[in-house]
C-alpha cells in the first residue's frame, strides 16, 4: 500500500530499550516541526533515535558494524538492547505510531497494522508514490537519507569505497546497472566459458572417435598384408620349434630354459634366455679384457712389492742410528741447562739487592722533593680558600637580592591579578548601573506596551463577541432561507407534475408559451419560477450573503488583531525582560565575590578607590625592583657567579689533593727507608757505595749467564739437528710402506676384476686363453638362435593376425552402422563433419562470449556516464550545504567512482588525497551531516520526510549552529520535513527553540533527566 500523502511520526513507545524502562511513551507532534531530545551523557538521547531505527529496519546499524569488528554475534548486539535490570524474560519492544493511525510495532517479530488491517512491509509504509525503484536495502536507505549517528566509523569518509556504493546504489538507481553488467561481464562470462568448455568435450571425443577409426582401417589392412606375404605357422608347429632352440641353447650355454605348453609362452621365454645370454656374452667378453689387463698388473705390482720390501728395510737400520744419535745430543742439552740455571739464580740474587739499595736511595731523593715543593702548596691552598669565600659571599648577596626580587614580582602579580578582578567587578558594576538605567528609562514604554496590549485584547474580545452574535445570526437565516427553497421546492414540483399531464404533441409551456424539450428543463424552469414568486426568499439569501461578508470581515480583522497582539506581547515580554534582568542583575551584584555585600553604585566608587591605591602600590614595588635589578640582568648574573665558584672550589679541591699527594709521597719514602730493617743503619753516601758495588756484581754474573746460555744454545741446535735426521728416516720408511700398500691394493683389485671374470685359482695366461676361446664360440652362436626364435614369432603372429583381423573388421562393420554410412570412406567423412560441427559450436560460443564482454564494456561505459551524472551533482549539493552553515566552508570533500572488474566504487578524496587521511573529526561530522541533507532532499524516496540526527552540532560554534537552524527552518516549513535531533547541551535546545518559534514552526523539547528504577525519566515541554 504505497501511499501518497506525507507521513508524520505521532507516537514512539518503548519498553525495556536500553536505558528506557516499562511502558515509556512519548508523544510528538504529527505535523512538520523540530524536537530536540537533550540530557547528560548516557542518560539514552543516542537509545532513543536507535529505538526508532531498529522499529523500522530491525537493526541497530551502529552496534550492528561495532559487532562486526568485535566478533560478536547478533544475538550478542539483542541481548545488549534489553534493558539492564528489565524482568527476567522480558524483551525489549518498540512501537511507532504514525498520524495516519498506522502502528510500526516489534518485539520478537515485525507488525504493522492500520486499525485491523495488517500492511505487508515497512518498505510499503514508508515509500513514496512517486518513487518506483524497488527498495531491496531499508537499513541502507534510512542511513543515507534519515539517520545521522555519532559512530565514526558509519560516517561515509569512514566506509570503505565499495561500502559507500553499496549504501548509494539502490538510492541512485546505480544497483539495476550494476546488476546488469555483473550478468553480462560475469554472469554470462562464466556462462559461455561452461558452454565452451562442453563443446570443446564433445570436440575431444569427435576427434578420438575418428582418431579409433582410423587405426581400425590400418591394422586391417597391414594385417591383409602380412598374410599376403608369407606362410604362417601353426601354435603346435611353433611350440615344436621352440623346443629344439630350447635343445640346442641348452647344449650351448649347459642351462636349458623350462618351456610352457603355449606356443606364444615358450618361444617368448626361449627368446628372452637368448637375450640374456647375448648380455651375458657380452659382459663375459668386456670381462675377459679386465682380467687380461688384470694378469698385466698382477705381474708387475708383485715385481714392485719385493723391492719396496727391501727399500723398507734399509729405512729402518738408518732411523734407529739416528735416534741413537739424538739421545746422546740431549743428555749434553740438560747438562747445559743446569749450568744456566744455576748462573740466573745468582744475576737474580744480586739484582735484588741492588733493586733495594736503588728503593732506599729514591726515597731519600723523594723526601727532599717534596720538603722542597710543600711550602709554595701550602700558599695556594690558602689563596684558593680566601677566594673561594669572597664569591661565596658575593653568590649569598646576590641571591638575597633575587629573592627580594622575585618577592617584588609575585607581589605585582598579585596586585595585577586583583586589579583584573576589580575592574572586571567594577566592569559589571557599570552594566548594572547600565541596565538599571536602561530599565528606567524602558519603564513608560512598558506601561504603554501594556496599555495597547490590554486595548488590542478588549477589542479583540469584542470582535469576538460580535463574530458568535453574527454566527448565530447566520445560522437563524440558513434555518429560514432553506425552509423558504423547501417552499419553493414543494411549488415546482406540483408545476412540474402538472406539466408532466401535457400531452406529447404539445411543446409550448401552457404558462409563457415558452417552447421546452426535457423534462429536467422544464423542472429547472418551474423551480427558477417559483423562487421569484416569492419575495422573502431573495431578500433572505441577500441578507444571508451580506451577514457572510461582514463575518469574513471580521474574521479578517481579528486575524490582524491575533498578530498585532502577538507582536505586543513580545514587545512586552522583550521590556519586562529587560526590567527584570535589571532587577537581578543589582540583586545578584551585592553577593558576587569581591562585592562585600555592597550595592552597585557604592561598590563602584569603592572599586575606584581601591584600583587607584592598588597602581599605586605596583608602581612603587617596580621602582624598587628597578634600584635591586636596573638593568634586568640580576638573574642572569648568578649562573656566571655559580660558575666562578665551583671553579673556585675546584681550584681549591685540587691544591688540597696536591697537598694530600705530596703528604702520601713523604709518608711512602719514609715508609720505604723504615720497611728494610737490614739497612736500616744506611746512610745516604753509604747507600751510593754499597749501589756501586751491587753494579760491579751485577755485571759480572751477567756475563756467567751470557756464556751459559751459549753453551745451552749449541746443545739444543745439535740436539733439534739429529731428531730432524731421525723424523726424515722415519717419514721415507712410512712413505715405502704406505708405497707398500697401494701395491698391495693394486694386487687385490687385479685379482677382484679376475674373479668377477669367473676365472679360477690364481692369475695365469693359460687359464685366461681357454676362457676367452669359450666366450668367443657362445658369441657367434647365440645370433642364430635368436634369429630363428624371431622367425618363428613371425609365422605365429601371421597364423594369430588372421583371427583378430576378423575382430577389427567387426568392429569397423559396427562403427559403419553407428554413424548410418555406406562403407568406410562415408563413415570416415561423417566422423570428420562430427568434428568439424563440434569444433563451429566452440567457435560460436567463444565469438559469443566475446559479443557479452563488449556488451558489458559499452555498458560499463555508460554505466561510468550514469555515475558522474548522479554523483558529481550530489557532491556539489553536499558542498553548497557546507557553504552554507558549515564551520569550513572552503573546505571540499569530492565525490568520484570507479569501476574496476565490474565492481562500482565511490572515492571521497579531499586535498588530493582519501577523506578519512585528511578530515578531522569536526570536518567528517560537518561533511557527514551536509551529505545527508544532500542525499535527503535529492532523492524524496519516503513519505516521511524525516531527519534524525545525533548530536549533529557538536563540533560548531554557536554562529554556525545559528546557521544550520536557519538552514533547517526552510526544510521544515517548506518541504515539511519533521526533524529530531539530540544534543548535550540544555542551553543549545534552548536556543534552537527559540530559533523555532520564531520562526512559527513546532518545537518539542525531550529533557532526559536520570536514570531511576524504571530506566530514564524525562519531560516533554
Amino acid at each position: 500500500m504505497t501511499g501518497t500523502g506525507p507521513l508524520f511520526l505521532r507516537k514512539v513507545a518503548v519498553s525495556n530499550f536500553r536505558s528506557f524502562g516499562e511502558a515509556k511513551s512519548i508523544m510528538v507532534k504529527p505535523v512538520p516541526g523540530v524536537t530536540v531530545i537533550a540530557g547528560a551523557n548516557g542518560l539514552g538521547k543516542t537509545s532513543l533515535l536507535e529505538a526508532i531505527e531498529w522499529a523500522l529496519t530491525g537493526t541497530v546499524r551502529r552496534l550492528a558494524a561495532s559487532a562486526a569488528t568485535a566478533g560478536v554475534t547478533g544475538k550478542d548486539v539483542e541481548k545488549a538492547l534489553t534493558r539492564e535490570g528489565a524482568p527476567t524474560g522480558s524483551h525489549h519492544r518498540v512501537e511507532l505510531l504514525f498520524d495516519n493511525e498506522v502502528s510500526v510495532t516489534r518485539e520478537t517479530d515485525l507488525k504493522i497494522t492500520r486499525g485491523e488491517h495488517p500492511i505487508p512491509s515497512v518498505e510499503e509504509l514508508l515509500k513514496s508514490s512517486d518513487w518506483h525503484q524497488k527498495i531491496d536495502d531499508l537499513s541502507a536507505y534510512l542511513a543515507t537519507t534519515h539517520f545521522l549517528s555519532q559512530a565514526a566509523g558509519l560516517r561515509l569518509t569512514a566506509r570503505s569505497p565499495k561500502e559507500r556504493w553499496k549504501d548509494l546504489s539502490g538510492l541512485t538507481g546505480g544497483m539495476a546497472v550494476d546488476e546488469m553488467v555483473n550478468r553480462l561481464g560475469v554472469g554470462a562470462t562464466k556462462a559461455f566459458n561452461r558452454e565452451v568448455e562442453k563443446a570443446e568435450g564433445d570436440v575431444a571425443a569427435a576427434a578420438r572417435r575418428l582418431e579409433y577409426f582410423r587405426r581400425i582401417l590400418r591394422e586391417i589392412a597391414q594385417a591383409d598384408a602380412l598374410l599376403g606375404a608369407q606362410s604362417a605357422l601353426s601354435p603346435a608347429e611353433a611350440l615344436e620349434q621352440a623346443h629344439a632352440i630350447a635343445v640346442e641353447f641348452g647344449a650351448l650355454t649347459g642351462q636349458r630354459p623350462d618351456l610352457p605348453a603355449t606356443a606364444v609362452e615358450a618361444l617368448a621365454v626361449v627368446a628372452e634366455a637368448v637375450r640374456q645370454a647375448r648380455a651375458q656374452a657380452e659382459l663375459r667378453d668386456r670381462a675377459m679384457q679386465a682380467a687380461a689387463r688384470a694378469l698385466q698388473s698382477w705381474i708387475a705390482q708383485g715385481d714392485a712389492i719385493r723391492r719396496k720390501d727391501e727399500d723398507i728395510q734399509a729405512g729402518e737400520a738408518a732411523t734407529e742410528a739416528a735416534a741413537t744419535e739424538a739421545s746422546g745430543k740431549a743428555a749434553l742439552e740438560v747438562q747445559a741447562r743446569s749450568v744456566l740455571e744455576a748462573a740466573q739464580g745468582e744475576c737474580a740474587s744480586v739484582s735484588r739487592y741492588r733493586d733495594r739499595l736503588d728503593s732506599r736511595l729514591h726515597a731519600f731523593r723523594q723526601i727532599q722533593e717534596v720538603d722542597k715543593e710543600r711550602g709554595p702548596c701550602s700558599e695556594a691552598i690558602n689563596e684558593a680558600v680566601a677566594e673561594h669565600g669572597r664569591i661565596e659571599s658575593e653568590k649569598q648577596r646576590l641571591e638575597r637580592d633575587l629573592e627580594r626580587v622575585r618577592g617584588i614580582d609575585d607581589e605585582v602579580a598579585a596586585h595585577d591579578k586583583d586589579l583584573t578582578a576589580d575592574s572586571a567587578l567594577k566592569l559589571r558594576a557599570s552594566k548594572v548601573l547600565e541596565a538599571e538605567e536602561r530599565a528606567r528609562e524602558i519603564q513608560p514604554e512598558l506601561a504603554v506596551a501594556r496599555d495597547r496590549r490590554r486595548l488590542l485584547e478588549a477589542r479583540h474580545n469584542g470582535l469576538t463577541r460580535e463574530l458568535d452574535d453574527l454566527e448565530a445570526g447566520l445560522k437563524d437565516a440558513e434555518a429560514r432561507l432553506e425552509e423558504l427553497r423547501t417552499t419553493a421546492t414543494k411549488r415546482a414540483g406540483l408545476v412540474t407534475e402538472l406539466l408532466g399531464q401535457l400531452h406529447a404533441h404539445e411543446t409550448d409551456c401552457p404558462f409563457c408559451q415558452t417552447p421546452f424539450k426535457t423534462h429536467d428543463e422544464l423542472a429547472g424552469l418551474a423551480q427558477q419560477a417559483a423562487e421569484k414568486q416569492d419575495p422573502a426568499l431573495g431578500e433572505t439569501a441577500a441578507q444571508l450573503k451580506e451577514m457572510r461578508h461582514r463575518r469574513d470581515g471580521l474574521q479578517a480583522t481579528r486575524t490582524e488583531l491575533d498578530r498585532t497582539i502577538t507582536v505586543a506581547k513580545a514587545v512586552e515580554t522583550e521590556h519586562t525582560g529587560v526590567v527584570e534582568n535589571a532587577a537581578e542583575m543589582a540583586s545578584a551584584f551585592p553577593h558576587l565575590p569581591g562585592a562585600g555585600g555592597r550595592p552597585a553604585r557604592e561598590a563602584l566608587d569603592w572599586l575606584s578607590h581601591r584600583i587607584a591605591h592598588l597602581e599605586g602600590e605596583c608602581e612603587r614595588l617596580k621602582v624598587e625592583r628597578r634600584l635591586l635589578d636596573p638593568d634586568g640582568k640580576l638573574s642572569a648574573r648568578l649562573p656566571g657567579i655559580l660558575s666562578r665558584l665551583d671553579e673556585a672550589g675546584k681550584t681549591l679541591e685540587r691544591e688540597r689533593g696536591r697537598g694530600n699527594a705530596l703528604d702520601q709521597r713523604r709518608g711512602e719514602a719514609i715508609g720505604v727507608l723504615a720497611a728494610d730493617t737490614e739497612l736500616a743503619a744506611f746512610d745516604e753516601p753509604a747507600t751510593n757505595d754499597a749501589l756501586e758495588k751491587a753494579l760491579r756484581d751485577l755485571a759480572d754474573a751477567a756475563t756467567g749467564e751470557t756464556l751459559a746460555q751459549a753453551m745451552l744454545n749449541s746443545a739444543i741446535r745439535d740436539r733439534q739437528t739429529a731428531e730432524a735426521q731421525r723424523r726424515r728416516c722415519a717419514e721415507h720408511a712410512d712413505l715405502l710402506r704406505r708405497d707398500r700398500e697401494e701395491l698391495e691394493r693394486q694386487c687385490l683389485a687385479a685379482r677382484t676384476g679376475w674373479e668377477e671374470a669367473g676365472l679360477p685359482g690364481e692369475p695365469s695366461p693359460p687359464v685366461l686363453s681357454d676362457a676367452q676361446r669359450e666366450t668367443a664360440r657362445r658369441t657367434e652362436r647365440l645370433p642364430h638362435l635368436s634369429d630363428r626364435c624371431d622367425a618363428t614369432a613371425k609365422g605365429l603372429e601371421r597364423w594369430q593376425s588372421n583371427e583378430s583381423v576378423q575382430n577389427l573388421k567387426i568392429e569397423r562393420e559396427r562403427t559403419i552402422r553407428e554413424e548410418k554410412a555406406a562403407n568406410a570412406e562415408d563413415c570416415e567423412k561423417r566422423l570428420e563433419q562430427h568434428v568439424f560441427k563440434c569444433q563451429r559450436r566452440v567457435d560460436t560460443c567463444r565469438r559469443a562470449r566475446k559479443l557479452a564482454g563488449t556488451a558489458a564494456d559499452t555498458i560499463k561505459s555508460e554505466h561510468k556516464g550514469f555515475l558522474e551524472e548522479v554523483i558529481n551533482p550530489l557532491s556539489n549539493l553536499t558542498d553548497a550545504f557546507s557553504r552554507a552553515w558549515s564551520s569550513f566552508p572552503e573546505f571540499s570533500t569530492e565525490l568520484a567512482t570507479r569501476i574496476s572488474n565490474y565492481q562500482t566504487y565511490v572515492k571521497a578524496q579531499a586535498l588530493g588525497h582519501p577523506a578519512n587521511l585528511i578530515h578531522s573529526e569536526g570536518q567528517a561530522g560537518v561533511f557527514s551531516l551536509s551529505f545527508l541533507l544532500a542525499a535527503s532532499t535529492a532523492y524524496p524516496w519516503s513519505r516521511w520526510r524525516a531527519l534524525l540526527l545525533d548530536d549533529p552540532l557538536q563540533y560548531n560554534d554557536i554562529v554556525h549552529k545559528a546557521a544550520f537552524i536557519d538552514l533547517l527552518r526552510p526544510l521544515v516549513a517548506e518541504q515539511k520535513y519533521q526533524v529530531f535531533m539530540s544534543t548535550h547541551d540544555l542551553e543549545e535546545a534552548r536556543f534552537i527553540g527559540r530559533k523555532c518559534k520564531n520562526a512559527r514552526l513546532p518545537f518539542t523539547l525531550i529533557r532526559l533527566r536520570a536514570i531511576g528504577e524504571n530506566g530514564v525519566e524525562y519531560d516533554i515541554e
